[in-house]
């Protein structure tokens, strides 16, 4: 589904690409030829579209699990487990440098900007098998910023306006922290939560078209399909309270999240040019 949703993603912005170009096609404005050759420093506006997919498992029933039956198990598991879709503004610095020969465009960008795609997932009041009580499992997964360093290449149109269209990618770095927490009102109170907190580098590709405007300045529509390796967490549910023999933490439970985590990127970019 994920791919099917980045190719589509992709569609819509190449078929809007040639749109925009066909369009120029027949205007009659007239604009000094763009020098692409040199470096540049811009800043970007778009939308954020992401894919947040948690997995949990609680391990399996063993003599000195907590969880002491496997249809607990199963629910557990299922109430930590999501795929949510957030969506939010991001912004950016972007700085980068072009290369001429002919009418090919080549060239580095490396972007920096505010990536807050975040989700949870919660489960609240939920019963036992058994009826023996309630218990509340919740997991999570944020991002807040994104790195790229890519390379690109284009080919560069004169008339009816100077612009050209390129393919983008390269690395990418961000933040992922996937975090869970579980408790319950046994009369063994088990309790346990973690989180890991790490920089991922992933990869990122798309498309993209620049249009000069007045001056030394342009502005471009980007397209960009991030993915990020996931990021596993692994707490301990175990008994707080004991009683009749049975000691503290005499009984645990692994509570295993996996977080995985993909975007669509659209940026609007503005730049100002250091060429002749």
């Amino acid at each position: 589904m994920s791919k099917l949703y980045a190719k589509k993603g992709l569609r819509n912005v190449f078929v809007f690409l040639l749109f925009i170009y066909s369009s120029l096609q027949g205007s009659t404005a007239l604009a000094a030829p763009a020098t692409w050759q040199g470096p540049y420093l811009g800043i970007y506006l778009g939308g954020g579209f992401g894919s947040n997919h948690l997995s949990t498992n609680a391990g399996s029933v063993t003599d000195t699990s907590y969880f002491s039956n496997a249809t607990d198990i199963n629910a557990i598991n299922e109430a930590g487990s999501s795929t949510n879709d957030p969506n939010s503004v991001i912004v950016g610095l972007v700085a980068g440098h072009d290369w001429v020969w002919k009418h090919l465009v080549y060239g580095l960008v490396l972007d920096y900007g505010a990536l807050p795609l975040n989700s949870s997932n919660n489960a609240n009041n939920a019963n036992y098998f058994d009826n023996s009580g309630q218990y509340y499992v919740s997991t999570s997964m944020s991002t807040n910023w994104l790195f790229t360093l890519r390379g690109r290449v284009g080919y560069e149109f004169i008339h009816p306006w100077p612009s050209f269209i390129y393919l983008t990618g390269g690395p990418a770095l961000t933040q992922l922290k996937v975090s869970n927490n579980f408790i319950d009102n046994t009369s063994f109170m088990g309790a346990g939560s973690s989180s890991s907190d790490e920089n991922e580098i992933g990869w990122t590709a798309g498309i993209g078209m620049e249009l000069a405007a007045i001056g030394h300045s342009s502005v471009s529509l980007e397209y960009l399909y991030l993915h990020v390796p996931s990021v596993d967490t692994v707490a301990s549910v175990t008994n707080t309270q004991g009683g009749f023999g049975i000691p503290v933490q005499a009984f645990t439970s692994p509570l295993a999240t996996s977080g995985a985590f993909h975007a669509n990127l659209l940026k609007l970019e503005f730049n100002y040019r250091f060429g002749e």
